[in-house]
């Protein structure tokens, strides 16, 4: 429930082998397939042992107090199966040796079903975890160098086999500390069956002081379920994000039917309105509560920044899947909604039927995508491709096949899949982590139920294995003139036909064309002495383009980049400053992490 991340749960496993007419109509026609296996492409590693479950729990904390860079924490690495351990990432390191932080030797109960929230202090990142079917909630407490311990924590609504709604975690008594807000039936004295209460705890150093067991600040009544069933009670699962650009965020709730509430994160603060925003205001309508028996199989959503902006806008959009049952109902295909955030979002009801823009399911385009589930699962990649564009990742397929789509968002929005990896066996979750630049993230995935053909003939299982996606300058960035006509425009005005910027640049600087020769273009960096510098070729993209050109490598000056086409007849060149020293490029050798 993060504005940033809702965790991909996916399937991967070997790379599947297939034809270029797989799935054609749903890619781009430069769409990127990283090989499995080419370390520049979609490096990986694998477990040396039967249930290793190499890549579990894969995911990031925050850094270290006096460090830079977030921790990358998984299950299943060398020397300390079957527990949790830290790895450092950033340009501080060398890479093909990636150093140990700190080897857990335990288990994190509920680890990782967690949010990450400041819950007593500013400096500090706690984590809250819980489990939602029954049991109870507890905040793991950072300490003053930001770490964590499995004896440190607290209890929070202690108790047992009682259903918890999922948590939501945001400023809301307080603009400096985050608070809770979690639902949970049989609240404790009165024991009512089929009961549900909005439960508050604040956050604040009152809440560390307590110890082991924190209780309730405040309650509210939610009400008994008409039928009966404990799906009828508080069953909301709850999205947070800034979609109206004010610096607070807001939640968006949906109950199993696809209906939406929404509620405005505006002081001060009111449990019981909190309550009654999430049973009355809704924000999207689609089934009533007589049809109880009907479950729309959410995809969840995610904040993201989907539309391109001015850097003044902070607002974000809300993406969310349009599951197969609820687009059936529609007479409509499945696929992805995004619904565009700004001042006024939630001031007017959206529809499933009307968003701000579609990504169709690979089904509707491809036969060979027809009875994978898509999507089941959505994350925010960021800025992946330098060029400022977000990324989308959507996972789909079955048990025994799965696939990652990912879609370029921002001024090269469409319903096309740009980068695909498609896998078989192994779930796992994933992240992004900065392992390649300073300024742009690198997707990682965790397999840890992974084995090998050659390993299921001999009856081992669950290795487990991790891959790190390179090669992102590869993905297509086509501008989409829906979006913005300005690079077009200024193309036109231009007289070399080619616009660079940041110029000038720190590290990369993004190169704004049009390729009317569908082909490969070679770009060659030269000084102003006349020597070569960098090599490189953009995707085959036809039409209006953006590509990243890393220029973090060489030292201060002035450049000359030189853009040509293979076919004789059109060429150009931008100068460019490049600023602050040379770094030198990073590796990222996960054989070395592994095999310490």
């Amino acid at each position: 429930m993060t504005h940033r991340i809702l965790p991909l749960i996916i399937f991967l496993g070997a790379i599947f082998c297939f034809g270029e007419s797989y799935g054609q109509g749903a890619f781009d026609s430069a769409c990127y397939f990283p090989r499995m296996g080419n370390p520049n492409e979609l490096d990986t590693i694998y477990g040396a042992q039967p249930n290793q479950g190499l890549g579990a729990d894969l995911f990031h904390l925050a850094p270290l107090r006096g460090h830079q860079y977030d921790r990358l924490v998984m299950r299943g690495m060398a020397g300390n199966i079957p527990y949790l351990t830290s790895v450092e990432t950033g340009p501080t390191f060398d890479l093909h040796k990636l150093k140990v932080v700190k080897d857990y030797p335990y288990n994190f109960k509920h680890w990782p079903t967690l949010v990450k929230g400041h819950f007593h202090s500013q400096l500090n990142e706690d984590i809250l975890a819980f489990n939602s079917t029954g049991g109870d909630a507890r905040i793991y407490w950072a300490d003053d160098a930001g770490d964590f311990d499995s004896g440190r924590y607290t209890l929070v609504l202690p108790f047992d086999n009682r259903h918890m709604g999922y948590p939501y975690v945001a400023k809301l008594t307080s603009d400096t500390v985050d608070d809770i807000v979690m639902s949970i039936n049989s609240l404790p004295p009165f024991n009512i069956p089929d009961t549900s209460y909005m439960a508050l705890v604040k956050g604040g150093q009152h809440l560390y002081d307590q110890g082991r067991i924190a209780l309730w600040d405040d309650t509210a009544f939610w009400g008994q379920s008409p039928y009966g069933r404990d799906i009828d009670t508080l069953q909301r699962f709850p999205f947070k994000g800034g979609w109206r650009g004010n610096g607070r965020e807001d939640l968006i709730a949906i109950d199993y039917w696809g209906n939406y509430y929404f509620y405005k994160n505006d002081p001060p603060f009111d449990l019981h309105r909190f309550a009654q925003s999430l049973k009355y205001d809704t924000l999207l309508v689609i089934k009533e509560w007589s049809l109880y028996n009907k479950f729309s199989g959410l995809g969840g959503g995610i904040s993201i920044r989907a539309f391109p902006r001015p850097s003044w806008d902070h607002s974000v959009d809300y993406v969310v899947a349009l599951p197969i049952s609820i687009a059936a109902d529609l007479d409509n295909n499945n696929g992805i909604c995004i619904f565009k955030g700004g001042p006024d979002f939630g001031s007017k009801r959206l529809s499933y039927d009307n968003p701000d823009f579609f990504l169709h399911s690979p089904a509707y385009y491809s036969g060979d995508f027809v009875g994978d589930s898509w999507p089941s699962g959505l994350m925010d990649c960021g800025n992946l491709t330098g060029t400022g564009n977000t990324i989308l990742a959507t996972s789909g397929g079955a048990f025994t096949h799965s696939f990652i789509a990912l879609y370029v968002l921002g001024k090269a929005m469409d319903d096309k899949i740009d980068a695909f990896m498609s896998f078989e066996y192994g779930g796992g979750h994933a992240d992004t982590i900065r392992a390649t630049t300073n300024e742009i993230p690198t997707l990682i995935m965790g397999a840890p139920g992974y084995q090998s053909s050659e390993d299921q003939k001999n009856n081992i299982f669950q290795k487990g294995s991790v891959r790190v996606l390179y090669g992102v300058e590869k993905i297509p960035v086509r501008l989409n003139p829906q979006f913005d006509v300005a690079p077009q425009r200024n193309l036109d005005e231009s007289s070399t036909h080619l616009l660079a910027y940041p110029n000038p640049c720190s590290g990369h600087t993004v190169l704004t064309f049009d390729n009317c020769s569908a082909s490969k273009m070679k770009i060659q960096v030269v000084s102003m002495n006349g020597v070569e510098v960098l090599q490189d070729e953009t995707p085959a993209v036809d039409g209006l383009q953006q590509y990243a050109v890393d220029l973090s490598a060489v030292p201060a000056g002035e450049y000359i980049v030189n853009l040509s086409c293979p076919l004789p007849g059109w060429s150009s060149s931008v100068k460019v400053i490049k600023q602050g020293a040379a770094v030198k490029p990073w590796t990222f050798d996960l054989k070395k992490m592994v095999g310490r």
